[in-house]
């Protein structure tokens, strides 16, 4: 982040002023209100209904053409327009279901970019550098220096090579689940609105003709859904060489009519290899990450090694959209049961800590769940996420929990139509509860490229579409581990 001096004279005003407030809020004289009426020194955030009616008077009275039947009408105009909204009864019930909403699973939810951790539902337990710049200069100055856009980080391959390893091995031992085996699955409604949720949003932020880059989407899960927009080129990444090996699998049957060109790429997607055998000259319109992006997490070197990839290669208003945990949702139960672990009979999840700090990075869980990879996971605080993005040109433009994502989709009939045709609802035309809890876990996001990148080799060609591909082996699959 940058700090220049001017920043560093508001925070520090900023935290005089707080102090300030403090000092008059333990002064008893200032809680008794009608010892504050005319005191011209009052705290003006104790203002109470005598001294705005007061207010109202003084206005009124300095303005000897004002209309007092005009004043009364606009006084009365929000009531009127909020007895006509009542009129919408499924206004009323959105309205009630969002606060339900807010009330029940956000109140650990920090405000995006709330940098003062006074605010902050992780103060106690977490060391957050971004939350703590109000304090001494040398913590200012050395978080600039840090957190300078242009700052190179050196990202350490020895670091990450076992765990690495061990996630590509445990991908690659995972067998290939033919379709009639995955129909019978204990959790198929809960993989089917999965497969939902990430249609309806390829569907709102990919057009025809977009140049796409699936990272984690090594078996393809997704192909059906990029064909169906009519994309003009895939690009897919993966850590697990086993899961590309599948994917080429899966496309060549739909070859060459497939109508895009699609390259596969072996590498750690949070590491510069990704962007050392990326095709040159190539930018694309949409990067999709889904239910992945929380593996970067590990660390913040990963963390900012996958923001910069995406930045490098999305052309300027491209979108950077996907799915990941819900970590306020998951903070929160934990802190309800007072436990390192929740769950029911359809997934758990469990701390490896047996008293979590929640910790902006390395945050490490074991995440359970039925007829699935189960592998170690990682919180993503929502704040942190968009505070490093921006730092690399992308702005968050929209965020939803699966339930409020599910619940605004729904209100079209052509999304409900597709919700039936992929089977998301069970023989009675509901979801189970178990089933249902588990996509609370999960939250929607969808990042927009607002700033140029400014690199000497930041020119790019759209590349019309080649001669169709007849077949794709696993020769054909770019490694770079």
């Amino acid at each position: 982040m940058n700090f220049d001096e001017k920043d560093q004279q508001l925070a520090y005003e900023a935290l005089e002023k707080f102090k300030a407030e403090e000092e008059q809020n333990r002064n008893p004289n200032n809680n008794n209100r009608y010892n504050n009426r005319n005191n011209n020194n009052r705290n003006p955030h104790h203002n109470n209904h005598y001294n705005r009616s007061q207010q109202q008077q003084q206005q009124q009275q300095q303005h000897p053409h004002h209309n007092n039947s005009q004043y009364q009408q606009h006084q009365q105009q929000p009531h009127q327009q909020q007895q006509r909204s009542n009129y919408n009864p499924r206004h009323n019930q959105q309205r009630q279901y969002d606060k339900q909403i807010r009330n029940d699973h956000n109140y650990y939810q920090p405000s995006h970019l709330n940098q003062d951790v006074r605010q902050h539902p992780y103060q106690q337990n977490s060391n957050l550098q971004y939350n703590n710049y109000y304090y001494n200069q040398q913590q200012l100055q050395q978080q600039h220096q840090h957190h300078n856009p242009q700052y190179k980080y050196e990202f350490s391959d020895q670091r990450f090579a076992k765990q690495n390893a061990r996630v590509s091995s445990h991908y690659d031992q995972k067998s290939n689940t033919p379709i009639y085996l995955r129909r019978k699955s204990r959790i198929i409604c809960l993989r089917n609105m999965n497969n939902w949720v990430k249609s309806m949003l390829i569907q709102e932020f990919t057009k025809t003709g977009d140049t796409v880059l699936d990272i984690c989407g090594g078996k393809l899960g997704d192909l059906q859904k990029w064909e169906k927009v009519g994309i003009n080129r895939l690009i897919v990444s993966d850590i697990s060489l086993e899961s590309l090996r599948h994917g080429v699998e899966r496309i060549n049957p739909k070859l060459p009519g497939l109508g895009f060109h699609t390259t596969f790429i072996c590498c750690d997607c949070f590491s510069p290899k990704l962007i050392e055998v990326f095709p040159k000259k190539t930018k694309v319109d949409v990067v999709s990450c889904q239910f992945s992006l929380h593996y970067s997490f590990r660390s913040e070197e990963s963390a900012r090694g996958l923001l910069q990839n995406v930045s490098k290669v999305l052309k300027q208003n491209g979108h950077f959209i996907g799915t990941l945990p819900n970590a306020c949702y998951i903070v929160k139960r934990c802190k309800e049961l007072k436990s390192n672990r929740f769950g029911n009979s359809v997934f758990k999840i469990e701390f490896i800590e047996k008293e979590p700090v929640f910790s902006a990075f390395g945050s490490t869980y074991k995440f359970y769940l039925e007829d699935a990879i189960n592998l170690e996971e990682y919180l993503v605080h929502m704040d942190i996420l968009v505070t490093l993005a921006r730092e690399y040109g992308l702005e968050l433009v929209k965020e939803s929990r699966f339930h409020d994502f599910i619940y605004n989709k729904t209100t079209d009939q052509a999304n409900i139509d597709l919700l039936k045709r992929m089977n998301c609802l069970n023989h009675q035309g509901l979801i189970p509860v178990d089933e249902w809890e588990a996509l609370g876990i999960y939250n929607t996001f969808a990042f927009k490229k607002i700033t140029p990148d400014l690199d000497e080799d930041d020119s790019y060609e759209d590349e019309p579409l080649k001669e169709p591909q007849n077949k794709i082996t696993a020769d054909d699959i770019i490694i770079n581990l």
